[in-house]
């Protein structure tokens, strides 16, 4: 049975308004995450999603429940710069988690603060610039780069602490169609290494490269299960306002029309499965 990284019990959050009201965000969610899991965590604005992705790596406390990472309890605070050496997490805006000038700096910044000595730092730095495809740009100043080599620079923080999982909350809603598919290959790879990649998005076509897919509304599990189990389940996505990847579409369509091609998540899967229909 594969090793657990994060797990959740019950977790409830809320956010503490004036006075003594509060809104709930996140309501009784159960979630396990396996070491090496690509884990696509979906939704409409306001379903939670960001919430969960904070409170799975420590940035926020339970308000009822609890989460642990690599068996911490994250409403420890002794826990804590443990866990974020587990488990780190890369924001939508990058620029936001900065805090040095230079590329190679900023990168070095957070194995530095936990006292690595310094050969093993700059090992570790060229690894992480290396894996990120930043390491010509470790002399720049961070204010030049482009929105891609920002979000690249976020995971290159990252990946210098020798994680055990990454997560990324909508960390491809800022970027063009180039920048989002290079983005998505770098996970892949980071994946095939043994990575749990935890990715958050509203975008269903990303969430194809995951082993399994989490779909919330208001804060709780609407859906779950593998792309394939997730996506054959298209009026309940709409009426969540999630839409299929156009493969999807264009095969659920043919079934329609009485050509049942089962469900082909890509392009090759959808054309082979066309060429099984026509010689049946």
């Amino acid at each position: 049975m594969p090793e657990t990284l994060i797990r959740a019990e019950n977790l409830s959050f809320s956010y503490a308004l004036e006075g003594s009201e509060s809104i709930s965000a996140i309501k009784e969610l159960s979630l396990e995450v396996a070491v090496g899991e690509y884990l696509a965590v979906v939704g409409h604005n306001g379903s939670g999603k960001s919430t969960l992705a904070k409170c799975l790596c420590g940035l926020l406390v339970p308000t009822s429940g609890s989460v642990s990472v690599a068996g911490l309890d994250t409403r420890q605070p002794s826990n804590l710069v443990a866990i974020r050496a587990q488990v780190g997490m890369v924001f939508q805006n990058p620029d936001n988690q900065f805090v040095s000038t230079v590329v190679e700096e900023e990168v070095a910044f957070g194995a530095e603060n936990l006292g690595v000595p310094l050969p093993e730092l700059r090992e570790r730095v060229d690894a992480a610039l290396q894996a990120t495809g930043l390491l010509e740009l470790r002399d720049a100043k961070v204010h030049t780069l482009s929105a891609g080599q920002k979000t690249r620079l976020a995971i290159a923080d990252v990946l210098v602490m020798q994680p055990r999982g990454i997560i990324l909350d909508e960390s491809t809603a800022m970027l063009d169609p180039i920048n989002r598919l290079a983005l998505l290959s770098l996970l892949r790879d980071l994946h095939q290494r043994g990575l749990a990649i935890i990715l958050v998005t509203h975008y269903m076509h990303e969430a194809l490269d995951a082993q399994r897919i989490l779909v919330l509304k208001d804060g709780r599990q609407a859906l779950a299960g593998t792309p394939r189990e997730v996506f054959a389940h298209e009026p309940e996505l709409q009426a969540l306002s999630l839409e299929l990847p156009l493969v999807t579409q264009l095969a659920l369509a043919f079934g329609r029309r009485g050509w049942d091609i089962g469900l082909p998540l890509n392009v090759d899967e959808l054309l082979a499965a066309m060429g099984e229909a026509r010689r049946a």
